[in-house]
């Protein structure tokens, strides 16, 4: 009966060995544990009791000025950058904040002025003066936002309802969100109405471009999150072997290009 039992303690024993290594090597759909945004994996960083959502969110003594930006328990205090907007010769973000709502939460780390492990109960300063950045914060992957210019990125900032309604390429804020007498860019999708029934192609989940967007009363704008799904849970897969970037439409085919732009 003893060996019995030692089998079955071995037996369960490998099985939760099974599931960790699994559960450290997550991709797409299957979390944040062990994902890109597990900073114990990839970003070699150590926490005192090996928690991983401490990096972004903590229980108590939550950033309360982040509420707004739709971040529960924020942890990391707020990133206060201003930001140069995407311009081009065809399309220029209006407005005054093109970081508005998530993307600045995703700035927090991602455009290398505050250090990784910068959060409440790590030691280091947060909300203004921790600017810190060492070897061990490093990410591996270049940054978005460095220098506090996100004229180089994928526009974000801009009213996506708007866009319908636009008659320059810097009119994308200006317009009432969901006006159904609006025409639509040649380029983009008929996204003033019914946005609902736009989801993301490729996405089994059915998500929609709708669900992603910032809406801060007024305009609902497109943020890192409208294509990104930073918990690893509602993303796709990229071509085999490809980078997990948490995208919500698959990259093979552009299919999240054109979930919204005519090509």
């Amino acid at each position: 009966m003893k060996k019995q039992i030692l089998a079955v303690v071995a037996v369960l024993a490998l099985s939760a060995g099974s599931a960790y290594a699994a559960a450290v090597t997550a991709g797409p759909r299957e979390g944040v544990v062990g994902s890109e945004h597990d900073m114990r994996t990839k970003a070699g960083l150590t926490e005192t009791q090996d928690r991983v959502c401490v990096y972004c969110h903590t229980p108590h003594h939550a950033d309360t000025s982040a509420a707004a930006l739709k971040a529960p328990l924020w942890s990391r205090g707020s990133n206060g950058s201003t930001y140069v907007a995407y311009a081009s010769s065809t399309f220029t973000v209006a407005g005054s904040d093109p970081a508005v709502g998530t993307t600045r939460l995703c700035l927090s780390c991602h455009d290398a002025s505050l250090a990784l492990d910068n959060y409440y109960g790590s030691g280091k300063t947060i909300a203004g003066g921790g600017t810190e950045i060492d070897a061990a914060d490093t990410y591996g992957h270049p940054n978005i936002g460095a220098g506090q210019t996100l004229n180089n990125d994928h526009p974000v900032g801009m009213d996506l309802l708007a866009l319908g309604c636009a008659t320059s390429p810097t009119d994308n804020t200006s317009s009432t969100p969901g006006n159904a007498s609006c025409g639509t860019w040649a380029y983009i999708r008929n996204l003033t109405d019914s946005l609902n029934a736009v989801p993301y192609l490729g996405n089994g989940r059915g998500v929609t471009v709708n669900e992603r967007l910032f809406d801060d009363g007024t305009h609902l704008y497109m943020t890192c999150a409208t294509c990104h799904d930073v918990h690893n849970k509602k993303n796709e897969d990229l071509a085999a072997g490809g980078q997990n970037y948490f995208v919500l439409a698959p990259q093979a085919g552009s299919k999240l290009c054109i979930t919204c732009h005519i090509k």
